[in-house]
């Protein structure tokens, strides 16, 4: 079985650290597996596994985007397609979503490629930011707007702050492209985040939680990628 994960990072930090923990009991079964990244640097022993999406100038780019236009997600159009492009030919049996913001990926076309592209697709959710207008925090304030749309974000000075405020559009936006598509389920480390899950429009996936486990093969994560 191939499989394909997608995070801001490899190898690093807590979600990098969780891509490489599972792809390295994937791959002692035998499993050929391939993390692509967005930012900073792979340590050696995970490089066999990385594949950058994009450059350091591509993720300055979608920074000013994001910066002055409110466009995490919605920058790295041509880095995003040529990505693509190398998933088409690598061809994964499993696609497995983490952390996409970060100024790395472009959200219209990634999920115009899942939504056709007939696979297995899995998302672990750390955080709020899939189904707001901006906020990847939106518990910090108590917000509720993104429940049925939201405007004025209370947030739009935090990360990914902004200058301009286009929650509104990019709540549209992330509805229209996140949603109807088949084989999709999330995954969420907590029953907090499930229960936020089920009121967001992304409430028509299947969800579970994750439960923390000291051994990657006996999470149920592990299990939902072999399945």
């Amino acid at each position: 079985m191939k499989v394909l994960m997608i995070n801001v990072v490899c190898g690093i930090r807590s979600t990098g650290r969780i891509c490489t923990d599972i792809a390295d009991a994937l791959s002692a079964q035998g499993h050929e597996v391939k993390i692509a990244y967005g930012r900073e640097t792979v340590p050696e022993k995970y490089q066999k596994y990385a594949v950058r999406i994009g450059s350091d100038v591509g993720v300055k780019r979608h920074v000013l985007k994001a910066r002055v236009f409110d466009g995490v997600g919605f920058g790295s159009k041509s880095d995003t397609k040529k990505f693509i492009k190398w998933v088409r030919e690598y061809d994964p049996d499993v696609i497995h979503l983490h952390n996409i913001h970060g100024y790395y990926i472009n959200i219209e076309v990634l999920f115009d490629y899942l939504r056709t592209c007939g696979k297995k697709i899995i998302w672990t959710l750390h955080d709020c930011w899939a189904f707001t207008g901006h906020s990847a925090y939106c518990d910090a304030v108590q917000c509720e707007k993104w429940k049925i749309g939201c405007e004025h974000c209370p947030q739009i000075k935090e990360y990914p702050k902004s200058y301009l405020d286009r929650s509104k559009r990019n709540w549209i936006m992330k509805k229209k492209l996140m949603t109807g598509i088949n084989d999709f389920s999330i995954v969420t480390p907590s029953h907090w985040l499930e229960a936020l899950v089920k009121e967001s429009f992304l409430n028509e996936y299947p969800i579970k939680v994750m439960i923390a486990s000291f051994s990657v093969r006996a999470s149920p994560l592990f299990n939902m990628i072999l399945i």
